[in-house]
């Protein structure tokens, strides 16, 4: 009959132990180790997604435009949300950034004023030579003026006469509207003269388009006034009383004369407007630096 065989080890007494006890304890040692780095690597690979994970579109919105606010109850609005930001590696969303209002942009006030400074000047420039040069006549030269002549249209032979002469020179009218005359004219810059003057003197102005104003002394002083206001500070223009003239107002240019009864005449200011300047035998000749001699003689005057 077979003996069966001892587990025991020669020399050893006792139970026997059981088989591998311990090593099976270290196995589940190993088994934790083992699920903490697998836990760890995954929490790893998480954070290196989340790293990669593309940011968080922010809206950019027009300067000026107020942000929206989130819907109540919208992921993201509670407070004490944790999302990616408690995960290893995870990064708290962008905040949407404040609108930034247009900086103003203020007026150049430089410019503006160097612009309005130049516009000043070349008008002055402008402006300058324009009221320098003689006032031209607007009415119509056409217009007839009642009881006004034209001794052009008469044939009247002193209208040619241009001659300038020495001492007193007789008329064919009186007050005379034309023919030879003294060198020297008299000053007709708007000029009011309360005595008479030489005709010869006269004349001369005449010939540079000035009009002559004339009125008999008895005339009311109203009516001197009146006429007065129509002369002062009017270049091409000259007043002065006339003894023995036919009519109580008579005006004269070169070649034309009209006679009237009162200084309330409306055509007076019809005669200055159309024939001032234009009855010039000697455009753009002047009226200063005349003389202002009084009485009935011609004056010589040095350098004319």
């Amino acid at each position: 009959m077979a003996k069966k065989k001892s587990n025991q080890r020669p020399g050893r007494s006792g139970p026997p132990k059981t088989a591998r006890t311990e090593p099976k304890a270290a196995a589940t040692v190993e088994d934790t180790d083992a699920d903490t780095a697998t836990a760890d690597a995954t929490d790893e690979t998480e954070a290196a997604d989340t790293a990669n994970a593309p940011a968080e579109k922010t809206d950019t919105k027009p300067v000026g435009a107020k942000p929206k606010t989130p819907r109540a109850g919208a992921a993201g609005s509670r407070p004490g949300s944790k999302a990616a930001a408690n995960r290893p590696g995870g990064r708290n969303p962008k905040k949407g950034r404040k609108p930034v209002a247009a900086p103003k942009k203020s007026l150049p006030w430089g410019m503006i004023l160097t612009v309005s400074a130049l516009v000043l000047v070349v008008g002055a420039l402008i402006a300058i030579p324009v009221l320098t040069l003689p006032e031209q006549s607007v009415t119509d030269p056409d217009v007839t003026i009642e009881g006004s002549v034209d001794y052009f249209e008469e044939g009247a032979d002193w209208v040619t006469q241009r001659d300038h002469v020495e001492g007193s020179v007789q008329y064919a009218l009186t007050p005379p509207a034309g023919g030879n005359h003294n060198v020297a004219w008299q000053l007709c810059t708007g000029v009011v003269y309360d005595e008479q003057i030489p005709n010869e003197h006269a004349v001369h102005s005449l010939e540079h388009g000035a009009i002559w104003i004339t009125y008999q002394p008895d005339l009311p002083a109203e009516q001197v006034e009146r006429l007065a206001g129509k002369t002062t500070g009017q270049d091409y223009t000259f007043m002065s009383p006339y003894p023995d003239q036919p009519a109580p107002v008579i005006l004269t240019a070169w070649g034309y004369q009209l006679q009237l009864e009162s200084a309330n005449d409306e055509r007076i200011d019809q005669f200055i407007a159309k024939y001032r300047l234009t009855a010039s035998q000697e455009p753009n000749a002047t009226c200063s630096r005349g003389v202002t001699a009084t009485g009935t003689t011609p004056v010589l005057a040095p350098g004319m």
